[in-house]
C-alpha cells in the first residue's frame, strides 16, 4: 500500500466552527476530499470566531473523518500541542490556512525557522491579500498588514515555500505582496455532493433573495441595502451571517429600518454549513457585493443548489449571463447593480425562463475548468521543486 504524505495544518478556526466561513469550508473540503493519500493532523481554536466554545459532542462527530485534530486553547495549550505532534510524527509539509493570524500563521513560519527548515510549506491565503481585503487608505490597520507581510517574506523560505492560489486574480495578490515566491493555482474544493432540488415554483409573486456572508465592510451589504431601498416591486430579503462588526452591523440595520425596506429584509444570524445548504433552494436570487472573492463558498453553494447569482466582476466566476446563470456587476455602481436586480426579477416571473436559469446555474458550476483537476492540482502543491 502506497505511504500517504503526511501535513501538518494549521487554522484559526475549524470544523464545527463556521461562523468564520469560507476558510473553515476550504480546509474541511480538502480534506475530506484528499485523505485518501494524505494524512492529515490539525492545531486549531476550541472557539469559533465569535469565541464561542465548540461542543465537545460535535468536535467528537468530525473525529471520525480526521483522527489527528487538537482543539487548543491558549499559546502555552498551542505550543505544548506543537511540540507533541511534531516530536511524534515526521511531517513531510505544513501547511497554514490563512494569511494575518499571529498564532497559527506567524508563530508556525517562526517554528519552521527555527527547528524545521526543510521541511515544505504550503501557504494557503484564502483571499486575504486582495486589494480590498488589505485597504488602500493609509490608515493604522492598513499599515500594521504591510509591516506584518514585510516582516513574513522574509522569514518564509523561497526554496521551501509554496504559495496556493485558488485563481488567476489570487495568484496576481500574491505575486504583488510575495514577489518571487513559487504560486501554484489550485482551486477550493467545493462540496459537490449538493443536490438540485426540483421544486415548485412559488407562486406568491414575492421575489426571494439571500444574502450569506460575514456581516462587515469589506462584504458591502450597507450598500446593497442603498440600493434596494430604490425596488419598487415586491421581494423579501433574508441576511444570514454573524456579525463580525458591531458598529457596521448597527448600520446595516439603521438603514434596513428604511420605511421602503422594513418589511422586506429580514436578519437571521450565522446559520451552520448545513443549515444554510438546506434553505438554499428556496430562494430565487443569490447576492454578493464583494469588491472581490478568490472563491467564495456561497456563491458555488448557490450555483450547485440551481440559484442564479448577482455577484462582482472580481471572482473566478465570469460570463455568467452568458450560461444563464446570473449577473456580473460593478458592486459600486449602483444602476448596473439595478439593471441586473431588475431582469432577476423579471426572469423570476416567467416561469419558464425561471426553470432554466435554475439548470444554467447548476450547469455552469458542474462544468467550470476550475473543477475539473483538482485533485491533481493540489497534489502539485507538494512538488516542492516544480
Amino acid at each position: 500500500m502506497e505511504k500517504r504524505v503526511k501535513i501538518l495544518v494549521f487554522s484559526d478556526y475549524f470544523s464545527p466552527a463556521y461562523k468564520a466561513g469560507g476558510p473553515i469550508r476550504s480546509l474541511f473540503n480538502l480534506i475530506i476530499s484528499t485523505n485518501d493519500k494524505v494524512e492529515y493532523a490539525v492545531i486549531s481554536r476550541n472557539i469559533d470566531i465569535d469565541r464561542t466554545l465548540l461542543d465537545s459532542k460535535d468536535c467528537q462527530k468530525i473525529d471520525v473523518f480526521i483522527k489527528n485534530i487538537f482543539y487548543t486553547e491558549g499559546f502555552i495549550n498551542f505550543f505544548n500541542t506543537l511540540r507533541k505532534i511534531t516530536t511524534k510524527y515526521d511531517f513531510d509539509h505544513f501547511y497554514v490556512n490563512s494569511v494575518f493570524s499571529l498564532q497559527f500563521t506567524f508563530l508556525p513560519v517562526l517554528f519552521l525557522r527555527l527547528f524545521y527548515q526543510k521541511t515544505h510549506l504550503i501557504f494557503a491565503t484564502r483571499g486575504e491579500l486582495s486589494v480590498n481585503a488589505l485597504g488602500t487608505s493609509k490608515n493604522l490597520k492598513a499599515f500594521l498588514k504591510r509591516l506584518y507581510i514585510f516582516i513574513l517574506c522574509r522569514l518564509l523560505s523561497k526554496s521551501h515555500t509554496t504559495f496556493q492560489a485558488s485563481s488567476d486574480f489570487e495568484k496576481l495578490d500574491i505575486l504583488r505582496n510575495f514577489p518571487q515566491f513559487k504560486v501554484k493555482i489550485s482551486s477550493d474544493f467545493p462540496d459537490l455532493t449538493l443536490p438540485f432540488i426540483e421544486k415548485k415554483l412559488n407562486d406568491s409573486g414575492v421575489f426571494r433573495v439571500i444574502w450569506a456572508a460575514r456581516i462587515s465592510p469589506i462584504k458591502n451589504l450597507h450598500l446593497l441595502l442603498e440600493y434596494l431601498r430604490e425596488v419598487d416591486f415586491e421581494f423579501r430579503i433574508d441576511v444570514f451571517g454573524v456579525a463580525e462588526d458591531k458598529n457596521y452591523w448597527d448600520k446595516c440595520y439603521e438603514i434596513s429600518q428604511n420605511t421602503n425596506l422594513v418589511d422586506r429584509v429580514k436578519f437571521f444570524g450565522p446559520q451552520s454549513y448545513q443549515e444554510l445548504v438546506s434553505k438554499l433552494c428556496e430562494y430565487d436570487l443569490f447576492i454578493s457585493m464583494s469588491g472581490s472573492e478568490n472563491f467564495g463558498h456561497s456563491i458555488v453553494e448557490a450555483l450547485f443548489s440551481g440559484i442564479p447569482v448577482l455577484i462582482g466582476f472580481n471572482t473566478p466566476w465570469q460570463e455568467l449571463s452568458t450560461y444563464q446563470a446570473g449577473f456580473n456587476v460593478n458592486p459600486m455602481n449602483k444602476e448596473e447593480f439595478l439593471d441586473a436586480f431588475r431582469a432577476s426579477f423579471n426572469i423570476f416571473s416567467n416561469t419558464e425562463l425561471r426553470y432554466a436559469w435554475r439548470k444554467g446555474a447548476r450547469q455552469y458550476i458542474i462544468n467550470h475548468q476550475l473543477f475539473t483537476n483538482l485533485h491533481k492540482d493540489f497534489y502539485e502543491l507538494m512538488d516542492r521543486y516544480n
